[in-house]
Protein backbone atom coordinates (compact mmCIF):
# COMPACT_ATOMS: atom_id res chain seq x y z
CA UNK A 1 0.00 0.00 0.00
CA UNK A 2 1.54 3.62 -0.74
CA UNK A 3 0.58 6.77 0.66
CA UNK A 4 -2.86 7.91 2.02
CA UNK A 5 -5.33 6.31 -0.30
CA UNK A 6 -9.16 6.89 -0.66
CA UNK A 7 -11.97 5.43 1.72
CA UNK A 8 -12.62 3.08 -0.58
CA UNK A 9 -9.65 2.03 -1.64
CA UNK A 10 -8.18 1.67 2.35
CA UNK A 11 -11.62 -0.04 3.15
CA UNK A 12 -10.74 -3.02 0.59
CA UNK A 13 -6.80 -2.68 0.83
CA UNK A 14 -6.76 -2.75 4.40
CA UNK A 15 -9.55 -5.40 5.26
CA UNK A 16 -7.08 -7.27 2.92
CA UNK A 17 -3.97 -6.81 4.74
CA UNK A 18 -6.17 -7.62 7.96
CA UNK A 19 -7.24 -10.74 6.54
CA UNK A 20 -10.98 -10.27 6.50
CA UNK A 21 -10.80 -10.23 2.15
CA UNK A 22 -12.40 -7.54 0.22
CA UNK A 23 -15.18 -4.63 1.75
CA UNK A 24 -17.76 -4.38 -1.33
CA UNK A 25 -18.40 -0.70 -2.38
CA UNK A 26 -22.17 -0.92 -0.72
CA UNK A 27 -20.52 -0.91 2.66
CA UNK A 28 -18.42 2.00 1.47
CA UNK A 29 -21.43 4.01 0.69
CA UNK A 30 -22.78 3.54 4.20
CA UNK A 31 -19.03 4.84 5.85
CA UNK A 32 -19.69 8.63 7.23
CA UNK A 33 -17.93 11.38 5.49
CA UNK A 34 -16.25 14.46 7.19
CA UNK A 35 -18.68 17.43 7.00
CA UNK A 36 -17.98 20.57 5.10
CA UNK A 37 -17.17 21.98 8.19
CA UNK A 38 -15.21 18.85 9.46
CA UNK A 39 -13.20 19.16 6.67
CA UNK A 40 -12.26 22.77 6.42
CA UNK A 41 -11.26 22.63 9.79
CA UNK A 42 -8.69 19.62 9.22
CA UNK A 43 -7.80 22.04 6.40
CA UNK A 44 -6.85 24.66 8.85
CA UNK A 45 -5.40 23.12 11.39
CA UNK A 46 -2.29 24.91 12.33
CA UNK A 47 0.45 22.40 13.00
CA UNK A 48 3.13 24.50 14.71
CA UNK A 49 6.87 23.32 15.89
CA UNK A 50 9.24 25.05 16.93
CA UNK A 51 12.02 22.46 15.35
CA UNK A 52 13.18 24.11 11.93
CA UNK A 53 13.69 20.46 10.85
CA UNK A 54 10.09 19.53 12.02
CA UNK A 55 8.21 22.22 10.29
CA UNK A 56 9.95 21.47 6.69
CA UNK A 57 8.85 17.70 7.38
CA UNK A 58 5.12 18.99 8.65
CA UNK A 59 4.90 20.79 5.28
CA UNK A 60 6.10 17.53 3.49
CA UNK A 61 3.59 15.15 5.12
CA UNK A 62 0.98 18.11 5.51
CA UNK A 63 -1.21 16.15 2.32
CA UNK A 64 -0.63 12.55 3.88
CA UNK A 65 -1.79 13.90 7.48
CA UNK A 66 -4.47 15.68 6.23
CA UNK A 67 -6.27 12.67 4.70
CA UNK A 68 -5.28 10.47 7.50
CA UNK A 69 -7.39 12.79 9.66
CA UNK A 70 -10.30 12.59 7.45
CA UNK A 71 -10.60 8.78 7.42
CA UNK A 72 -9.80 8.41 11.41
CA UNK A 73 -12.41 11.51 12.19
CA UNK A 74 -15.32 8.93 11.06
CA UNK A 75 -14.20 5.88 12.12
CA UNK A 76 -14.62 5.15 15.85
CA UNK A 77 -13.71 1.65 17.53
CA UNK A 78 -16.98 0.40 16.82
CA UNK A 79 -16.45 0.64 12.99
CA UNK A 80 -13.89 -0.57 10.77
CA UNK A 81 -10.47 0.02 11.09
CA UNK A 82 -8.91 2.50 7.94
CA UNK A 83 -5.77 4.05 7.88
CA UNK A 84 -3.30 3.33 4.68
CA UNK A 85 -0.22 2.25 6.19
CA UNK A 86 3.66 1.84 4.95
CA UNK A 87 4.52 -0.92 6.78
CA UNK A 88 2.99 -2.91 9.55
CA UNK A 89 -0.87 -2.00 10.38
CA UNK A 90 -1.02 -1.28 13.46
CA UNK A 91 -4.04 0.92 13.67
CA UNK A 92 -6.04 2.01 16.78
CA UNK A 93 -9.20 3.73 15.94
CA UNK A 94 -10.32 7.18 18.81
CA UNK A 95 -12.98 5.54 20.99
CA UNK A 96 -16.27 7.00 21.69
CA UNK A 97 -18.69 5.27 23.01
CA UNK A 98 -21.71 7.16 23.14
CA UNK A 99 -21.17 9.09 19.43
CA UNK A 100 -23.06 7.74 16.78
CA UNK A 101 -21.42 5.66 14.84
CA UNK A 102 -22.85 7.36 11.72
CA UNK A 103 -21.14 10.44 12.28
CA UNK A 104 -17.61 11.88 12.26
CA UNK A 105 -15.95 13.14 14.80
CA UNK A 106 -13.86 16.63 15.06
CA UNK A 107 -10.21 16.69 15.33
CA UNK A 108 -9.63 19.47 17.39
CA UNK A 109 -5.68 19.51 17.64
CA UNK A 110 -2.17 17.88 16.50
CA UNK A 111 0.46 18.61 18.28
CA UNK A 112 3.72 16.89 20.50
CA UNK A 113 5.56 16.87 17.15
CA UNK A 114 8.62 14.86 17.85
CA UNK A 115 11.50 13.69 15.57
CA UNK A 116 13.42 10.35 16.86
CA UNK A 117 15.03 9.50 13.68
CA UNK A 118 15.12 11.74 10.84
CA UNK A 119 12.83 9.41 8.76
CA UNK A 120 10.22 9.17 11.41
CA UNK A 121 7.85 11.61 12.71
CA UNK A 122 5.38 11.30 15.45
CA UNK A 123 2.38 13.36 17.16
CA UNK A 124 -0.83 13.17 18.49
CA UNK A 125 -4.01 13.84 17.49
CA UNK A 126 -7.15 15.24 19.94
CA UNK A 127 -10.81 14.07 18.29
CA UNK A 128 -14.01 15.33 19.91
CA UNK A 129 -17.27 14.46 19.61
CA UNK A 130 -19.98 17.62 19.72
CA UNK A 131 -22.63 15.07 20.37
CA UNK A 132 -21.51 13.36 23.28
CA UNK A 133 -18.61 15.21 24.63
CA UNK A 134 -16.46 13.16 24.59
CA UNK A 135 -12.54 13.20 23.76
CA UNK A 136 -9.89 11.17 23.17
CA UNK A 137 -6.47 11.11 21.27
CA UNK A 138 -4.03 9.09 19.44
CA UNK A 139 -0.40 8.78 18.68
CA UNK A 140 0.54 8.73 14.79
CA UNK A 141 3.82 7.30 13.51
CA UNK A 142 4.87 8.49 10.23
CA UNK A 143 7.93 7.06 8.23
CA UNK A 144 9.92 8.48 5.16
CA UNK A 145 9.34 5.58 2.94
CA UNK A 146 11.18 6.91 -0.80
CA UNK A 147 10.41 10.78 -0.07
CA UNK A 148 7.25 10.14 1.14
CA UNK A 149 5.77 10.76 4.53
CA UNK A 150 3.54 7.80 4.92
CA UNK A 151 1.48 6.51 7.87
CA UNK A 152 2.89 3.85 10.04
CA UNK A 153 0.87 3.53 12.81
CA UNK A 154 -1.81 5.19 14.59
CA UNK A 155 -2.62 3.94 18.27
CA UNK A 156 -3.86 5.45 21.13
Amino acid sequence: MTGCETFGDALTTTSAILGGGSSSSSSYSRSPHPTAEQQLKIDNLAFKADNAQIKQVIAEAKPNIQKMLRMTSCFNAKGVQVIAVAGTPYLTNPHFTYHPDNKCVNVERVHGWKMPAKNILKFVVVYSSEISGETDSTNVEMRNEDGEWLVYSHYM
